[in-house]
């Protein structure tokens, strides 16, 4: 019997002992601080400081288009009338250059308000309509050259898809242009550019100035505005042969007024003399 208690009390002591290493309490302990270093990446602060203010700007586009879209529908509809009617001012009053820049300062601000800030691009005073906006990339403008072609009332633009090269066609003028090249052929001679030819969004852009100047226009870039304003150069040519008339004229008006004055001086004189 005593011994039968003795092995029982044996049991007991390894089966405690056992259950004691068993216990999550008597586990090693994790530094979890020096896991959590070690897991850590280091961190770069340059791409930290670019994703908030990637960040910022996201948020700031939403709280315009939030903006926009809880103006009252009929507040838009008004701005939207005003832009039509600065446009239809534009058209009428482009050849003037103060009106013109006062104008388009006023619709830059109504395209602000509609959240349609963009490059504006204006030829011969309309509006060129874009499918994809106009960007700026080294100090020039390129935009999407079938919209300008047909601004230009060209005959003819054409893709060529196996040599990536764009072919205008107006009248006799040929203007070839080849994505990522700096060099045009214009009327079978090669002319270097400044600004190369690039898809986005699936659509060729082509450096304005380069096209329009091609093609015999006149380019001017309103800063206040970010608007391209093309003009034909013979109405600036009337503009300037009017003001030369006027300036003839007012220089004949003040030959007259000095002989007049000479005249009555002579007389003066001739009348002191009697």
């Amino acid at each position: 019997m005593k011994k039968v208690l003795s092995l029982i009390l044996v049991i007991l002591l390894l089966t405690s002992i056992s259950f004691a290493y068993a216990d999550p309490g008597h586990e090693k302990p994790i530094n979890s601080t020096a896991e959590k270093v070690k897991d850590e990446k280091p961190r770069n602060p340059k791409a930290e400081k670019m994703k908030t203010e990637k960040e910022k700007k996201e948020k700031e586009k939403k709280e315009k288009e939030e903006e926009v879209k809880n103006k009252p529908a009929k507040e838009l509809s008004e701005i939207e009338q005003q832009l039509l009617d600065l446009k239809n001012d534009f058209k009428i009053n482009h050849s003037d250059k103060q009106k013109r820049k006062e104008i388009l300062q006023q619709i830059h601000e109504c395209k602000k308000i509609r959240n349609e800030a963009k490059i504006g691009v204006f030829v011969e005073g309309e509006e060129v309509e874009f499918d994809v906006p106009p960007v700026i990339k080294e100090g020039r403008v390129l935009v999407p050259v079938r919209a300008v072609a047909n601004s230009l009332k060209a005959d003819d633009v054409q893709w060529n898809q196996e040599e990536k090269t764009v072919t205008i066609i107006k009248g006799e003028k040929i203007v070839i242009l080849k994505i990522d090249s700096n060099i045009a052929i214009v009327d079978g001679e090669e002319v270097i550019i400044d600004a190369k030819a690039e898809l986005q969004n699936n659509r060729t852009i082509v450096p304005l100035r380069f096209l329009m100047e091609v093609f015999d226009k006149n380019v001017e870039w309103d800063d206040d505005s970010e608007t391209v304003i093309i003009e034909d150069p013979e109405e600036d040519e009337d503009d300037t042969d009017e003001e030369t008339d006027e300036e003839a004229e007012e220089d004949e008006d003040d030959i007259d007024d000095e002989t007049e004055q000479e005249d009555e001086l002579d007389e003066e004189d001739g009348a002191e003399n009697e």
